[in-house]
């Protein structure tokens, strides 16, 4: 079986690495995998190469290109796998629709396409209709989309498929590793070390970890925070902290590749996270629990919140429902062997539901599905009578979910959740936001 995986890019980023994650696993298996940057390659590009992966790399800039179009299918994938936002897409719906205009090799019938669905959202446009599974990244992702599309006719089938995680490419560092990391960035060696690494991205962050940290550094003179990645929007928030406070905070522009990604994450006690946006699946709390670091999560009810599943209240670490919460859990987590055990706990659940031995037979079964050209309702039964998938997730599972936190939400962000699921008010806010666009 050929699979063509497509992304945007290849730069450094959740959702190309997540494609070349992909990539790869399907070559492990023994397909033939290759996968089209439509828009540009980058630095993930040499490493695919080398492992065998054929590589077609469109024009760089926004939109998609016939001719770039026509070199990637004239490699005659029985599959393409598109990951994108979820919403229509030019560039992707072109591809949509070129795929499944293109008979597999010595047949008569389509190509198969899947979509992985990185932030839960519809696509309204009769694109829709040339994509046979909507892979959804957590039971929070499945549920909204679920909201939000139940009105759409014929009915698109989706069902959870989280993103894929090369488990064995974050692990914990030794003692001496962590050590140096320290020391190279002036923090001291006893220092209670909470950290936050992401992609310069300001939605991707939030100034509710500088307060709680603020907060909390004032009752822990060993409290530091390293913060690699941030956006530089965010400096004067860092420089206005307290003087006591800001001289414990250390920032990082960059870190490039695992074998440093390893060693921040190692040399952190706790990873402290928060985003304005919230998560759809959040790749780096899956690293940070890999590298032996526990967690502590704001959930965001009216945005993405797959953080309360990556993490697990309780399991990977702690999830908190506002800053206050977020302070307390900061102090539960003085406790070592707490830390210890999150940890440790966070890290086998990741393997677990995260790791190309549980994701990738799944993946390559919906493949092999796809590209035999049944219909939508047949196509659906076969999957479900194959693989034990999850295609519905009910109000009262999420409302279970949400409540697995420290503290309480505010009245207002419950409000807007019900909002916000409702399917005619959501599809009405798509539409005004593009024509203000």
């Amino acid at each position: 079986m050929r699979i063509l995986t497509v992304v945007n890019d290849l730069r450094p980023g959740g959702t190309q690495r997540v494609a070349r994650n992909f990539a790869l696993m399907y070559r492990q298996h023994g397909m033939e995998s290759a996968l089209f940057a439509y828009a540009g390659g980058g630095v993930l590009e040499p490493e695919l190469r080398a492992r065998d992966i054929e590589v077609f790399v469109g024009t760089e800039g926004k939109g998609v290109h016939d001719d770039d179009v026509r070199k990637a299918l004239a490699w005659k994938p029985d599959v393409v796998h598109l990951h994108r936002p979820g919403m229509a897409n030019v560039a992707t719906g072109a591809i949509a629709r070129a795929a499944k205009s293109n008979p597999r090799r010595g047949t008569s019938a389509p190509t198969g396409v899947m979509e992985t669905n990185v932030f839960g959202r519809v696509d309204y446009s009769t694109d829709r209709a040339c994509i046979d599974v909507h892979l959804q990244l957590s039971d929070w992702c499945l549920w909204k989309w679920r909201q939000w599309s139940r009105m759409q006719s014929p009915q698109p089938f989706g069902l959870v498929l989280p993103n894929l995680v090369m488990h064995e490419e974050f692990q914990p560092t030794p003692p001496e590793v962590h050590r140096r990391f320290r020391a190279d960035h002036g923090i001291p060696q006893d220092a209670l070390l909470f950290g936050r690494i992401g992609s310069p991205n300001l939605a991707k962050w939030s100034t509710v970890i500088f307060d709680a940290f603020a907060n909390y550094a004032r009752l822990n003179a060993k409290a530091w925070l390293l913060l690699a990645g941030m956006p530089r929007q965010l400096n004067a928030a860092v420089e206005a902290l307290p003087n006591d406070v800001r001289c414990r905070v250390v920032t990082i522009d960059f870190l490039h590749g695992a074998v440093q990604l390893n060693e921040a994450y190692g040399a952190m006690d706790v990873f402290l996270h928060a985003a304005d946006v919230g998560e759809s699946f959040g790749m780096v709390l899956a690293e940070a629990l890999l590298c032996g670091t526990p967690v502590i999560t704001l959930s965001t009810p009216v945005k993405d919140n797959s953080q309360l599943e990556v993490v697990g209240h309780e399991v990977g670490g702690l999830v908190v429902a506002n800053s206050r919460a977020m302070i307390g859990a900061m102090q539960r987590l003085e406790n070592a062997e707490l830390r210890a055990r999150y940890a440790k706990q966070g890290a086998q659940s990741v393997r677990e539901r995260f790791g190309p031995e549980r994701l990738g037979p799944r993946a390559i079964a919906i493949a092999e599905l796809a590209m035999r050209g049944f219909l939508r309702d047949e196509f659906r039964r076969q999957v479900l009578a194959r693989l034990d998938v999850k295609e519905s997730v009910s109000s009262t599972e999420i409302r279970t979910l949400m409540n697995r936190v420290m503290g309480e939400y505010r009245f207002s962000d419950l409000t807007l959740l019900h909002l916000v699921s409702n399917p005619v008010l959501y599809r009405a806010y798509v539409a005004m936001t593009r024509r203000a666009a």
